[in-house]
């Protein structure tokens, strides 16, 4: 079973260099045609609101017995400077045939008594190759997330740089780092990032700044957006699990609304 990182390293190659990816057909099931006639897609995507839904949702959409033989990667679309999730999960698959089973097997699944609507990322007729435009955001995205974890200077200072498919060649130290990121939101405009890294004094923070905030604000509320690294995944996952829905200095106007990446 291939990697998480060879998986997409074979689809950017294929794509690279034919513009093209040639599918295997045969199937016996009754499909939608818009998934038989997408020889030039490797990948399905889920329109979903919830952030919080995990590969081995979608793995268990299988038969228990088809589990070990279809491999897939995972990947949350997520704004690629802001990092937030945009209600879309990709599932990347390493050929034609496999992603054509895998929609069979699982067209009347369900995740949390919700009907799994999967969707091709691109197909014969499109003028757009959907899953190359996926790849360029993934790869934007990964190189802003990099630079954010690095500092703050190098995230705005690389704001304006051409992305790579470097990224793609990292794909398990990008997961490592997304294990030890956190956005959250309101915090107060007026606190520096110093001071609230003094206030969690507690917890393994590497560093933190401000990603986005809100000048405009009525009265006392203000909107901020904070990227916070951690030093590891545990204390990521400690610092959500005590923080998320609860007010900074018990200031009603500032309730902190904490995801992990």
């Amino acid at each position: 079973m291939k990697s998480s990182k060879k998986v997409i390293a074979d689809i950017v190659s294929r794509i690279s260099e034919s513009g093209k990816i040639v599918g295997n057909k045969t199937n016996s099931k009754r499909v939608r045609p818009a998934i038989i006639s997408s020889n030039n897609s490797l990948g399905l995507y889920y329109k979903c609101y919830n952030p919080s839904l995990i590969k081995q949702d979608f793995v268990d959409l299988l038969p228990f017995d088809q589990r070990s033989s279809i491999d897939f990667d995972f990947i949350r679309k997520r704004d690629p400077k802001y990092f937030q999730f945009n209600d879309t999960y990709y599932l990347l698959f390493k050929n034609n045939l496999d992603m054509n089973k895998y929609h069979n097997e699982t067209m009347m699944g369900k995740i949390n008594k919700m009907r799994v609507k999967l969707m091709p990322l691109a197909d014969r007729s499109s003028k757009t190759n959907g899953q190359d435009k996926m790849m360029n955001i993934f790869n934007r995205y990964s190189m802003n997330l990099f630079n954010a974890y690095d500092s703050v200077d190098k995230y705005f200072d690389g704001l304006q740089d051409r992305p790579t498919q470097m990224a793609i060649d990292n794909v398990e130290k990008l997961i490592e780092i997304e294990s030890k990121s956190v956005l959250v939101w309101n915090l107060p405009i007026k606190v520096s990032s110093h001071h609230i890294q003094d206030i969690f004094w507690f917890y393994d923070i590497k560093h933190c700044f401000r990603l986005y905030w809100n000048n405009n604000s009525i009265g006392s509320k203000s909107s901020t957006l904070h990227f916070f690294a951690f030093n590891n995944p545990n204390e990521a996952e400690k610092f959500k699990n005590n923080f998320h829905g609860t007010y900074f200095n018990d200031d009603p106007n500032h309730k902190m609304l904490v995801e992990r990446l």
